[in-house]
C-alpha cells in the first residue's frame, strides 16, 4: 500500500477520537479560561501602551522557545514510543538537548541585545532576560507534558496544563498587582512558577531516575534534532503567520497600536484553538500509534475534523456577530475600535486549525522539512504583507494579512500533505453544521434587534441565544445521535455495575 493509500483509509469506528476528546478537553480550557480573566486586568492596569510592550515580550519569549527548544518537547511526543524499551537513553538525551539547546540560544542571541535596544524594537531588548528565562523554563514544562501525552496520561497532562495556566497568568498577575505595577514583577513570578512546573512535571514522568550521564548519545541527539529543528521552525512560522505582525504593527505604529491589536490577537484566537487543540492532543499520539502499527490515520482525521468543525465554525460566526461587545467588555472601552482584527484573526485561525489535520501525514511520516519550507513561505508571507500594508492602512491590514497567509498555509497542507477526500472529509457533517450556524445567527442578531440590552448583560444574552440556538439546531439535524446513544450505552453499563 502507498503512503497515501495507507493514510486515506476509510471508515470512521474504533478510531478512538472522540475518547481522547473527552479525555483531553478539560486540560485546553484551563489556559484560555484564566488568560481571559486576567487580560481585563492586564488592559486596566498596564493600558493600551503598557499592554502592547508586554505582548511583544512574551511572543519574544515564545519565539525563542520556538527556535531554539521546542524541537525537544516535539522529539519527546515522537520519539517515546520507539524508544519505550530504552528510557535511560531516551530522558537522558532529551534533558541532554534542553542544556544544549539553551546554550545555543545564550550564546547567539546575547551579542543582539544592544542592537535590539537601539531600533523600535528596544522593548525586547530591554526586557532580554526575562525573554530567555521564559523560554527556558517554558521549553521544561513543555517537554514534561509532552511525554504525558505520548504515555496516554490525560489526567496528569491536564494538571501540567493547569498549573501552568495558573502560572502564566494567575501567578504572573499576582506578581503585577502585589509587588509594582510592571512588567518586571509580572515575568519574575510567571518564571518562577513555570520552573516549578517543570521540576514537577519532569519528576511526574520519571525523568530524574532515568538520567545516566553514560547515555548520552550525540546519535541520538542527531536523531532528535534531524526530526525536531525542521519542526521548530515550523512551530516558529506558525507564530509569525498568527502574531508576529506585532513586530511590524510596533514598529510602524508603536505600542499604542500594538496594544490594540495585541488584545483583539489574543482574544480573537482563543475560542477557536480551545476546539482546536482540544481534537489535535488527543489525535497526535493516536495518528502515531496507528502509523507505528502500519494502519491507516484518514479515519482518526475524519473523526478530529468532525469534532473541530462541530465547535469551531459556530465559535467563529459568534465572534464575527459580536466581535465589538466582546472586545469593548473583556479589554475595556478603548480597545473596541480594534474589533475587526478580532474577527479576522479568528478567520485566520480557522484555516490555520484546519490546516493541522491536512499536515497530521506529514508529521508521522517525519517529514517534518517539508512542514518547516511550507511554514516559512506562508510566515514570510505574512509579514511581508503586513510591512507594506500596515504604513499605509494601519494595524488591521496586519490581520488581513494573516488570513491571506493561513490560506495559503491550508492549501499548500491539502498539496503535500493528507489530501482531502470523502475518506478523510466529512462533507456532510460540514453542511449541517453549515445549517446550524445559520440558524444559529439570525437567533442571535433577531434578539440584537429586540433587546435593548448593552455591555454584559446584553454580552451575556447574544451569548447564551447563540449556543441554545446552535444545541437545538444541531441536535434537530441529528448530528449528534451517535454520540447519544454512546452515552445511554454507558450509562446502561455503569447502571449494571452498580446493580
Amino acid at each position: 500500500m502507498t503512503d497515501d493509500g495507507k493514510a486515506a483509509g476509510g471508515g470512521r469506528r474504533g478510531t478512538g477520537a472522540a475518547g481522547a476528546l473527552l479525555r483531553y478537553a478539560p486540560s485546553r480550557f484551563a489556559e484560555p479560561a484564566l488568560s481571559l480573566l486576567a487580560l481585563p486586568v492586564l488592559t486596566r492596569t498596564l493600558g493600551t501602551e503598557g499592554y502592547g510592550v508586554l505582548a511583544v515580550v512574551l511572543l519574544s519569549a515564545g519565539m525563542v522557545r520556538n527556535v531554539f527548544m521546542e524541537w525537544v518537547s516535539t522529539s519527546a511526543l515522537r520519539f517515546r514510543t520507539p524508544m519505550a524499551g530504552d528510557l535511560d537513553r531516551f530522558h537522558t538525551n532529551l534533558a541532554a538537548s534542553l542544556l544544549l539547546a539553551g546554550a545555543a540560544a545564550v550564546l547567539l542571541l546575547v551579542p543582539l541585545r544592544g542592537v535590539l535596544v537601539d531600533t523600535r524594537l528596544a522593548v525586547v531588548g530591554l526586557y532580554f532576560w526575562w525573554v530567555l528565562a521564559d523560554a527556558a523554563v517554558s521549553a521544561g514544562a513543555l517537554t514534561g507534558e509532552a511525554v504525558l501525552r505520548a504515555t496516554h496520561r490525560p489526567v496528569a497532562f491536564t494538571v501540567s496544563r493547569g498549573l501552568q495556566a495558573a502560572s502564566r497568568h494567575l501567578l504572573a498577575l499576582a506578581g503585577l498587582l502585589i509587588l509594582a505595577r510592571g512588567i518586571d514583577s509580572y515575568m519574575a513570578f510567571r518564571v518562577a512558577g513555570l520552573a516549578l512546573v517543570g521540576l514537577w512535571s519532569w519528576r511526574t514522568i520519571g525523568a530524574f531516575g532515568h538520567l545516566r550521564p553514560a547515555r548520552f548519545s550525540w546519535a541520538t541527539q542527531r536523531e532528535l534534532l534531524v526530526f525536531g529543528l525542521p519542526l521548530a521552525v515550523s512551530l516558529l512560522t506558525n507564530t509569525l503567520r498568527m502574531m508576529g505582525n506585532q513586530y511590524v504593527v510596533l514598529w510602524i505604529e508603536g505600542p499604542e497600536g500594538n496594544g490594540l491589536f495585541a488584545a483583539a490577537a489574543n482574544i480573537g484566537i482563543a475560542p477557536v484553538r480551545i476546539f482546536q487543540q482540544i481534537v489535535m492532543l488527543g489525535l497526535y499520539p493516536l495518528a502515531i500509534d496507528a502509523w507505528e502499527r502500519q494502519e491507516s490515520i484518514g479515519p482518526i482525521v475524519r473523526d478530529g475534523l468532525r469534532y473541530y468543525l462541530l465547535g469551531a465554525v459556530p465559535a467563529l460566526a459568534g465572534i464575527a456577530l459580536l466581535a465589538r461587545p466582546i472586545l469593548g467588555t473583556v479589554a475595556g472601552a478603548e480597545f473596541a475600535p480594534a474589533a475587526p482584527v478580532l474577527v479576522l484573526l479568528s478567520i485566520s485561525m480557522f484555516a490555520y486549525g484546519l490546516s493541522q489535520y491536512f499536515s497530521m501525514l506529514l508529521m508521522v511520516r517525519k517529514e517534518t522539512t517539508r512542514l518547516a519550507v511550507i511554514g516559512l513561505v506562508a510566515g514570510g508571507l505574512n509579514l511581508g504583507l503586513s510591512a507594506v500594508l500596515v504604513a499605509r492602512y494601519g494595524y488591521v491590514a496586519a490581520a488581513a494579512a494573516a488570513v491571506v497567509a493561513n490560506v495559503l498555509l491550508l492549501a499548500a497542507t491539502m498539496v503535500w500533505g493528507l489530501r482531502p477526500s470523502r475518506e478523510t472529509v466529512p462533507y456532510g457533517l460540514a453542511g449541517r453544521v453549515a445549517l446550524a450556524t445559520a440558524i444559529m445567527a439570525a437567533a442571535v442578531l433577531l434578539v440584537g434587534r429586540l433587546s435593548a440590552l448593552d455591555g454584559v448583560p446584553g454580552l451575556v444574552a447574544g451569548v447564551a441565544t447563540g449556543v441554545v440556538a446552535y444545541g437545538a439546531a444541531i441536535v434537530a439535524l441529528g448530528e449528534l445521535r451517535g454520540e447519544w446513544r454512546a452515552a445511554r450505552r454507558r450509562w446502561a453499563q455503569l447502571r449494571g455495575r452498580d446493580a
